[in-house]
């Protein structure tokens, strides 16, 4: 492909224009910095308007003009608006120029921005339950009062030396009833200001964690102490089967080894131990005659066990006071796990600037064993 003369003028004229036009850029750049430069120099301490843009007032009348609420406000499609002003649009000096002496005290730390809290207790007694959802504000479920078992060969009872083919067989008998177990709501509330929480994120973080954790401490001490009365739960200890073994002077571990014998000669399967805190340090420091700690107790896996069960210490029981159950014989009903939810809707709140942040649950119990537990005192006197 040949080009012609013509053509060959037309694209030197345009690459000459073109290097014309980034040396006027170019010029142009060098002029805008030689100006700042200069103001600089006469006013080190000059407002950003000074230099063309950045802050002072009229970035805020900038920011204003160009926002796209604004627009809405004016045609009238909004009767209020909010605008974040740019960084630093209110600022109208800058800190420039030499450090005078004691600038050091300008000078921010890094400040972490999470908040570090108090211990948390670890909670494990619901970990012992299993639990099941639901829908509704209470539930209902069939409870085995008694069995009487009557089972025995066809004809045992009428023919003792032959069981004859089509004699009456033995009848056994079942008494149920009916309970119904509510659920019960736990919350609370804490106030705060939607300045503090803008400028300070982990605050709310640090809010939701705590507000969750108070919970479940409740949860757990309704759980274990609940009564029913004044919208608590029934929990375990108010059903539970009170301990009746053992002879005076028995030591921590007999009291519990002996209630995992009441729980089986209840037809139940002993699956954990609760006690308090207090009282499992008494038991883990037990030693025999020759100075040695007994070895029923131990840890698996990093989980305290006594007589092969896991043991859950919580200050949510009482001292001197035992649980030992098997847990599956009951239920937690779960109607709302815990949430946590943030309004200003509160009283003056709105007017105010301030939020109310809230945690809540919502849940219950179901014991369908009572018998699947035994509680009683450590120092059982017989």
């Amino acid at each position: 492909m040949q080009i012609s003369d013509n053509e060959w003028k037309e694209m030197n004229d345009a690459m000459k224009a073109a290097f014309t036009t980034l040396t006027d850029n170019n010029k142009e750049l060098k002029t805008r910095v030689l100006e700042v430069e200069q103001k600089l120099v006469r006013n080190p301490r000059g407002s950003y308007d000074d230099f063309g843009g950045g802050g002072g007032a009229g970035a805020i009348v900038k920011a204003i003009s160009e926002s796209e609420q604004f627009k809405l406000l004016q045609s009238g499609a909004l009767k209020e608006c909010r605008i974040p002003l740019p960084p630093g649009a209110l600022q109208t000096k800058t800190i420039l120029g030499p450090v005078a002496p004691g600038a050091a005290a300008l000078q921010a730390p890094d400040r972490s921005s999470e908040i570090v809290g108090s211990a948390q207790r670890r909670m494990t007694v619901r970990g012992l339950l299993p639990s099941l959802p639901t829908d509704a504000g209470a539930t209902q479920y069939t409870r085995l009062l008694a069995f009487t078992n009557a089972a025995a060969p066809q004809g045992g009872t009428t023919s003792p030396d032959q069981a004859t083919e089509g004699e009456t067989k033995a009848e056994s008998n079942m008494t149920f009833e009916l309970v119904t177990s509510p659920i019960v709501t736990l919350a609370h509330w804490v106030a705060a200001s939607t300045q503090v929480l803008s400028d300070m994120p982990a605050l709310e973080r640090f809010i939701n964690v705590w507000l969750t954790y108070g919970l479940a401490l409740v949860e757990e001490s309704n759980l274990l102490n609940g009564n029913g009365l004044q919208g608590t739960m029934q929990g375990l200890l108010s059903q539970a089967s009170a301990f009746t073994g053992g002879a005076t002077n028995q030591t921590k571990l007999d009291t519990l080894r002996k209630a995992c014998t009441q729980l089986q000669l209840a037809e139940h399967v002993p699956t954990g131990i609760v006690l308090h805190p207090t009282d499992w340090e008494g038991i883990e420091l037990q030693k025999d005659t020759t100075g040695q700690y007994l070895a029923v107790v131990l840890n698996m896996n990093g989980t305290p066990t006594a007589w092969r069960l896991p043991v859950v210490p919580t200050p949510s029981i009482a001292s001197g006071t035992f649980l030992v159950g098997d847990f599956q014989s009951a239920l937690v009903r779960d109607r709302q796990q815990a949430t946590i939810e943030i309004s200003n809707s509160h009283s003056d709140f709105f007017v105010r600037n301030l939020i109310a942040i809230r945690a809540e649950l919502r849940e219950g119990i179901e014991v369908h064993r009572p018998a699947g537990f035994v509680t009683g005192s450590l120092n059982y006197a017989g």
